[in-house]
Parts: structure tokens; C-alpha cells; sequence
């Protein structure tokens, strides 16, 4: 098709970008992007801009100034950019889930000690409003919020309040993620009868349920979502194992009563 080969020419002869979280601006070649810019490509609107880099590379220079220094204000208004983008219910492997990927790998590593660029302290307390929101939204019953609707209340948007939460122990494994997670598992209420928790229960279609004569977990099952976080991630690198050990942290359950109490068995 005639119209596509100057794109078709140009991705050709485009270079690399010399440094990931830099743009392509045609005949200014490459440099930082405005915010408006970045949030743009975090989003997946700008693909143009990136040449054969990642979206996500882009959030992450930005809010760690890697290539330029930024005013207070901005690293803030871009930082409660990247909120709302996680704060939106979407679905999985959406556009906007996708974009919600970004956004959180940048709050993420806004905290991380990587030698590039500097952290960004503040991008904690996004994180954990992000999360808090969604908690009134899905188990509050939405306390006026007009983006609640009862139908949220599904697997789907309880996988999201587990990521959230994961994602608040992955910024700060050693410090802040770890209290904030650990307080959340701590204040939970436990179920009281064995259970199927409505997050992280997916079964691929057809496959019977062995436990089917179980009811599912109560709305409060942040207990099991909160302690498998810390059941299964690194503590000094945040990252998850895939494994549930157990742990040295007072008011933490034992492997045995966790998997009777949340559905859960070691393989």
C-alpha cells in the first residue's frame, strides 16, 4: 500500500534510541519527552515517538529524571498521572491494562536503588492510594465513589486489588512496602471456615473444580491476599518466588493453616 512505506521507511532508518527513555522527534532527533509526551507513549499513543525502545523505559526515566531534572510540581503531577492510570478498572490484556502495566513498572521503579537517575520517595503514597481507592470501590461498596458498580466485585477486579497490593510490597520490599503489607495482613479478618478466595482463583475453562462444595472467601479475604504476598516474595529483592515458605513475622500463619483457610496447596 503506497501511504504506509514512508512509516515503513522510516522505521527502517530510524537508529536506536542512544539511551532508553529518550524520544524521536524527527528533526530535533532524539531527546527527553515533555510529560504530556510521556504519559502519551506510557499509555501506547505515541508509539511513533519510540523507535525501537519500550513505552514503560520512557515512564521510568521520567519520573527518575535520568535525562533531565524536573520541578517538584511536575515529578508529582506525573506521578498522579501514572495513579489514575492504575486507579481505572480495565480489562486483562486491554489497551488500557496494558498502559496500567507501565504505569506501575515506573511508580515501581521510581523507589527502586537502581545507580540510574534518582527515586522519587513520593510515588509510594501514589501506590498505596491506588490501592486504597480500590479497596473502597471493591469491598467498601464504593462509598459514593461513582466508578464503583456492584458488578465489579468479580474475579477480575479482586486479581487487580491483589496486584495493587503486590505492587506496593515490590517498591519498597526492605522498608515501607513490607510494613504497609504486613499491617494490611495483620488487620484483615481471617475467614472462619475453609474457603475458595475470590482473588487468584482462576481455573482454565472446563476444568472441574475439586473444591466446589467450598463457599468462596468472604470480601475480607485481603487476609490471604496480604500474607501469600508475603509468603512467596523475596524479601530483599521484592520479586515473586512462586512458592510459599514460611515465614519469621508475628501473627503469620503457618503453611498448613493457610492453605486450609485460603484454598491452597503446597505442589
Amino acid at each position: 500500500m503506497p501511504w504506509a512505506l514512508p512509516a515503513q521507511e522510516r522505521e527502517e532508518t530510524r537508529e536506536a534510541a542512544p539511551e532508553a527513555g529518550l524520544v524521536w522527534t524527527g528533526a530535533d532527533g532524539w531527546r527527553p519527552p515533555t510529560m504530556a509526551e510521556a504519559l502519551d507513549i506510557v499509555q501506547g499513543r505515541r508509539s511513533d515517538m519510540l523507535g525501537t525502545g519500550h513505552r514503560t523505559d520512557v515512564g521510568v526515566a521520567f519520573i527518575r529524571q535520568i535525562h533531565e531534572t524536573r520541578s517538584s510540581s511536575e515529578l508529582a503531577a506525573f506521578a498522579n498521572e501514572l495513579g489514575e492510570i492504575l486507579a481505572a478498572d480495565t480489562e486483562i490484556m486491554s489497551p488500557e491494562n496494558r498502559a496500567q502495566i507501565s504505569a506501575g513498572t515506573a511508580l515501581i521503579a521510581a523507589l527502586d536503588e537502581r545507580p540510574a537517575g534518582t527515586s522519587y520517595p513520593p510515588a509510594f503514597d501514589v501506590l498505596t492510594g491506588v490501592f486504597e481507592t480500590r479497596v473502597d470501590r471493591i469491598l467498601g461498596g464504593g462509598a459514593g465513589d461513582p466508578a464503583y458498580v456492584p458488578a465489579q466485585q468479580s474475579r477480575r477486579t479482586r486479581i487487580q486489588l491483589a496486584v495493587g497490593l503486590s505492587r506496593i510490597y515490590r517498591a519498597d520490599p526492605r522498608g515501607r512496602g513490607h510494613e504497609y503489607v504486613t499491617e494490611v495482613a495483620r488487620s484483615a479478618t481471617a475467614p472462619t471456615v475453609e474457603c475458595r478466595p475470590m482473588a487468584l482463583y482462576i481455573l482454565p475453562p472446563g476444568t472441574p473444580d475439586p473444591d466446589a462444595d467450598k463457599p468462596w472467601c468472604p470480601a475480607d479475604s485481603l487476609w490471604c491476599d496480604a500474607w501469600g504476598i508475603l509468603m512467596t516474595h523475596d524479601p530483599r529483592t521484592g520479586r515473586n518466588t512462586g512458592r510459599r515458605r514460611e515465614i519469621a513475622v508475628d501473627g503469620a500463619p503457618n503453611l498448613e493453616r493457610y492453605g486450609k483457610l485460603c484454598n491452597w496447596r503446597q505442589h
